[in-house]
């Protein structure tokens, strides 16, 4: 009974969520600027859901989530910063006849 209602709550929280990435414009936005955080999200949406049938199943495979998962976070908050900084670069450089 509680693996029942723990999957449709699972598959009700998806589907929410799926319909907020979606239908609206920050929804948008994350898809496309930041994919990863979506999944982060997903990933605790599922691990939160799997905490009702077993705890500890779950927080071990959060801790699996967090070990593969920083790398990759990090490695697109760095590429975000470095494009950013380009784009600063970009705008504060002298153009001719300033």
């Amino acid at each position: 009974m509680t693996l029942n209602l723990a999957l449709a709550l699972a598959f009700l929280l998806s589907g929410l969520y799926a319909a907020f990435l979606a239908m609206t414009d920050f929804g948008l936005w994350l898809r496309q600027e930041l994919t990863w955080l979506t999944v982060v999200i997903g990933v605790g949406i599922t691990l939160a859901c799997m905490m009702v049938v077993d705890g500890s199943a779950a927080t071990t495979a959060a801790l699996f989530f967090v070990a593969t998962g920083f790398p990759i976070m990090f490695e697109s908050l760095y590429r975000m910063w470095r494009i950013h900084r380009a784009v600063q670069r970009k705008q504060t450089e002298k153009r001719d006849g300033e």
